[in-house]
């Protein structure tokens, strides 16, 4: 694991190539991207493909038949099984080859590693680890300021040219709105942004930041996404989590000014960082709360995004370049993300010595 030491501080882990844990639930897709459409997706080093049996449950297998190593997303189903698009193989959800249209008898080596998958609000799940140690009730748990009665849906995916942990830091720290999306967060005041965090371990692998931003206006674009008047007096408070290793949540609520106990709107976003392997990531966007994602809203959503992107990538290249002249100087607003390093590293050094 890459550490590096400045004088007599402690050593901090570099987050460009972090080593993350294979006996972990990773968010594999968003639940409306599986279908009866075969999808691949690469997570942890891994091939996968992702699809639906006829009753609509999900199913994950490697995304290479044995033949001859033909994509099975690029094949087509049949039933509950998966074709390949090459000779014509077909496997069912548990990986095993049950058709060979040359031959009656089939090799015991004709078959694929199939992989626990499970579903928790828009997201789709997948362990990846020993199979043996797939148990659901590891996903994080329903969050509390959850209600059914919100707008909700699945945002969008996209792939990151930089490693997991540097896109999950994104969006621990958010100091950085202004800047890169500036009047999207922060109602159009800097100083709103760079408030100090409130940071606490919930649990070994739950980090929780709360940041107050006390009574302000809202206004542009800030106050159309909440349904908010413009100018409107309001409390606001954001509390995210971090469901380590690769989920963040955050629940912004907008309070009257006046009387704290009447909340006027609420927003709550899910940010999944799963690995495609050490330079690179997938980032799932989900969404809840009091407001619904239209078109527009849906569209800014991504185009913020892709500033994120940009940044991402950057950070990545400048963390490769290495070197004796490399030096990477954190902040105080970096005390969560560093922790979350820790932790991960702490997880997957663990899996290490235990295999």
């Amino acid at each position: 694991m890459n550490e590096t030491s400045r004088g007599e501080q402690p050593r901090v882990l570099l987050a460009q190539n972090l080593t993350y844990p294979r006996n972990q639930w990773y968010v594999a897709a968003g639940r409306s991207e599986v279908s009866r459409q075969p999808l691949g997706r690469k997570l942890l080093g891994k091939c996968v493909v992702l699809y639906r049996t006829e009753a609509g449950e999900a199913v994950a297998m490697d995304d290479w038949c044995p033949h001859r190593g033909f994509r099975l997303s690029r094949s087509e189903l049949v039933g509950d099984t998966i074709q390949c698009g090459y000779h014509g193989m077909r496997f069912g959800p548990k990986g095993n080859c049950v058709h060979i249209p040359s031959q009656d008898t089939i090799p015991a080596k004709m078959g694929v590693t199939a992989y626990p998958v499970a579903e928790r609000g828009h997201l789709v799940w997948i362990w990846l680890g020993d199979p043996a140690k797939a148990d659901p009730a590891l996903l994080p748990a329903e969050l509390e300021f959850e209600d059914p009665s919100y707008f909700s849906g699945f945002v969008g995916a996209r792939t990151a040219g930089c490693n997991a942990a540097v896109g999950l830091e994104n969006v621990i720290d958010i100091t950085h709105a202004s800047l890169l999306h500036p009047g999207v967060l922060d109602g159009n005041n800097w100083e709103l942004m760079t408030a100090r965090d409130e940071v606490e371990t919930l649990q070994p692998t739950v980090i929780q930041t709360t940041k107050h931003f006390g009574k302000m206006k809202v206004t542009g674009e800030l106050a159309e996404r909440n349904a908010l008047p413009q100018n409107a007096e309001v409390s606001r408070i954001r509390v995210a989590r971090q469901y380590l290793p690769g989920l963040h949540t955050s629940c912004e609520t907008y309070y009257d000014a006046e009387d704290e106990s009447k909340v006027l709107a609420r927003r709550i976003r899910y940010v999944a960082s799963t690995p495609q392997d050490d330079r690179s990531c997938w980032l799932f966007v989900a969404y809840s709360g009091t407001t619904q994602y239209g078109p527009v809203g849906l569209q800014k959503v991504m185009e913020t995004l892709a500033q994120d992107l940009a940044a991402l990538e950057s950070t990545q290249a400048y963390f490769d370049q290495g070197g004796k002249s490399f030096k990477e100087v954190s902040v105080r607003a970096d005390g969560a993300a560093l922790l979350a390093r820790r932790i991960i590293a702490k997880l997957a050094a663990q899996e290490s010595t235990s295999e």
